[in-house]
């Protein structure tokens, strides 16, 4: 999920569960970069689906412009799954990078 304003990964769901139990996590880049950073093209991958594999840390992390805290998310590894992924959002103003607009994906 790229948003202009904001400074996380986006949503994180564990294997089978739903999306209304994933959490938006900020992700630690100390052993693998993000995709979009990997290729020094910051969003170009808006809402595609990624498999992550790493774990999350127990650490949180501060996002200035939500002013809010997130979990923490090691990513050891990042693997494409979809450019075209189902839709998870609630209104379509989520899938807008301008758009401030965070809520939990529908279940």
């Amino acid at each position: 999920m790229y948003k202009v304003d904001y400074k996380m990964w986006g949503w994180i769901r564990k294997p089978g569960e739903r999306w209304g139990s994933a959490k938006l996590a900020i992700l630690n880049e100390q052993t693998c970069l993000a995709p979009d950073r990997k290729r020094n093209r910051i969003g170009f991958d808006n809402n595609y689906e990624y498999r992550l594999e790493g774990y999350f840390s127990g650490q949180t992390a501060y996002e200035p412009a939500s002013n809010q805290f997130y979990p923490e998310f090691v990513l050891l590894k990042a693997t494409l799954l979809s450019i075209a992924p189902a839709n998870i959002y609630r209104y379509k103003e989520q899938l807008n990078p301008n758009c401030r607009l965070l809520v939990t994906p529908r279940s």
